[in-house]
């Protein structure tokens, strides 16, 4: 489905993604730039969709759409190492209880060596590395869908014609989804230090160039 996008400020990028899909498509993009030392902190509230971004993202980086991706939850920690490139570290913090914790998770060694992705990084306090990608992803009330300007306001038209002309089962057969999360969420990039900034301006060019293939389209 389509995603559209606007940027408050040069330092911010805002982010309207309808169905998972939309959500699936910004982590499959940002996964395709990834290197050695990044750090993608992901801010949001339980069920926000920090796992699904997650999830897609490295099964971006494994070029594999069925990879088991299970939440690190319990184990604050699963590497994936068995990958072209380098490893991608994905931490839950939210059961951490302390720094001591953190310095046993080798932190500093994972994002040295491989890519980090970072569920509830507020656990981090100053661990945080100084130039990171902080994403904060929320889902969108009806009221915040009504309140949104006339390009959204025709893609939620859009969404909505695709499941009352082809039924359910056919829209999930055209995203290739077996179930279909259709949450819509709010996702601010907010890229700390100027390369970061730069990355997601890249990123959003290469969104727009794919509005003819992917049905992507943003409004910057």
């Amino acid at each position: 489905m389509r995603t559209a996008a606007t940027s408050a400020d040069s330092n911010t990028f805002n982010v309207i993604a309808p169905l998972e899909q939309g959500t699936k498509g910004l982590a499959v993009i940002l996964a395709g730039d990834a290197r050695v030392g990044d750090c993608v902190c992901l801010h949001g509230e339980v069920g926000a969709g920090k796992s699904v971004f997650s999830r897609a993202f490295i099964r971006a980086r494994a070029q594999d759409d069925d990879l088991s991706v299970p939440s690190p939850t319990y184990l604050l920690q699963n590497t994936y190492d068995q990958l072209e490139g380098p490893p991608v570290h994905h931490f839950d913090l939210y059961r951490l209880s302390g720094q001591d914790d953190l310095g046993r998770l080798d932190f500093g060694s994972a994002l040295s060596t491989g890519i980090c992705l970072i569920e509830w990084p507020e656990r981090l306090k100053e661990q945080a590395p100084a130039e990171r990608l902080n994403m904060y992803i929320s889902m969108l009330t009806e009221e915040e869908k009504q309140s949104l300007g006339s390009g959204q306001q025709q893609l939620a038209k859009d969404v909505e014609a695709a499941r009352s002309a082809g039924g359910e089962d056919d829209l999930e057969e055209a995203l290739g989804e077996a179930y279909v999360d259709r949450n819509w969420r709010s996702i601010a990039l907010h890229p700390v230090g100027e390369a970061w900034r730069e990355r997601c301006h890249a990123a959003c060019s290469q969104m727009q160039r794919l509005d003819s293939v992917s049905n992507m389209y943003y409004i910057v």
